[in-house]
């Protein structure tokens, strides 16, 4: 039987990402992915992005595509989203492998990120870049998108995990960060890694924060 993995888009992305590497990854394994509500063009579910509603989602799809702890990874957000997952369905991940995700939060550094998540100084500053999200989640909807990743992120920096939750994950969790991510921090990354029974540390090389900048053969060496 084929491995099963499902592929996991972080915030303000889509499973569209993922094209290059859901093709040379489906060459060994079954592989799914899929939008999480509000991006991507796909509808909203609640009025709020939340980690929990995308985690229950995650859940969800597991179920309704009849998959048995399938093995997942996660970009950013998407990581942190499959570990919530794991935490509230012990069992229900076979494995996970996240790729810079920000495993840190409080409302300090949410209040630092939300400073770059505004839709009118995206289009102002960096028309490129908004019209990229536009062609992603569609023109009437990229600004929405922008403005409720930022309130997910406040949300995040209210309210992280409780410390010692990682420590109840027991599948085997690699946590990948590249050495040039500006974006998280090697201790937050070797912190939550140490933390997981199952959990190991690893650094890309020439790998920045940017999915469209990863390098695919350096991340499915990891994927296997």
């Amino acid at each position: 039987m084929l491995k099963t993995w499902i592929l996991l888009h972080g915030a303000l992305g889509a499973s569209s990402q993922f094209d290059q590497l859901r093709s040379r990854f489906s060459e060994a394994y079954k592989v799914y992915t899929f939008d999480f509500y509000g991006h991507g063009g796909k509808p909203m579910l609640h009025e709020h992005f939340r980690i929990a509603h995308f985690a229950r989602e995650l859940r969800e799809f597991i179920g309704s595509n009849g998959l048995h702890r399938p093995h997942v990874f996660g970009y950013s957000m998407g990581g942190y989203v499959a570990a919530v997952a794991e935490i509230n369905n012990p069992g229900l991940l076979g494995s996970l492998v996240t790729l810079g995700t920000k495993w840190a939060w409080s409302p300090e550094i949410a209040e630092m990120e939300m400073r770059k998540l505004n839709p009118e100084r995206i289009q102002e500053k960096v028309p490129q870049f908004a019209g990229f999200l536009a062609d992603r989640h569609g023109v009437d909807n990229w600004a929405n998108v922008v403005r409720n990743t930022a309130e997910m992120m406040q949300d995040l920096g209210f309210n992280p995990l409780p410390d010692g939750q990682l420590a109840g994950i027991r599948i085997p969790v690699k946590v990948l960060l590249g050495d040039s991510d500006n974006m998280v921090s090697r201790d937050e990354s070797e912190q939550a890694a140490s933390q997981i029974p199952g959990g190991q540390f690893h650094i890309l090389k020439d790998t920045p924060h940017p999915f469209e900048q990863v390098k695919t053969d350096v991340l499915m060496a990891h994927l296997t």
